[in-house]
């Protein structure tokens, strides 16, 4: 079924509907690399990161979502 991802955005809380979550993981800082000139194109990518030998990217849901994002005001949930 379908799972909510709660993200802090803009300083509240906004939920998101997602089809699946694979897995959640904490990514280090100094494994996070600045994007490449040619990858800007990408305006929701903000970094590259490694992580046990796998490429992944960075969304920014702000950049993502643009103006379209309304969150809850607070940024505090529960167990948090």
């Amino acid at each position: 079924g379908a799972r909510v991802v709660i993200a802090s955005v803009r300083g509240g809380l906004l939920g998101l509907w997602v089809d699946l979550v694979e897995q959640v993981v904490r990514v280090p800082e100094a494994s996070l690399e600045v994007v490449p000139g040619g990858l800007l194109l990408a305006k929701p990518v903000s970094r590259l990161g490694r992580l046990e030998g796998q490429l992944f990217a960075l969304l920014e849901l702000e950049r993502l979502l643009g103006n379209d994002v309304v969150a809850l005001p607070g940024g505090r949930g529960h167990g948090g």
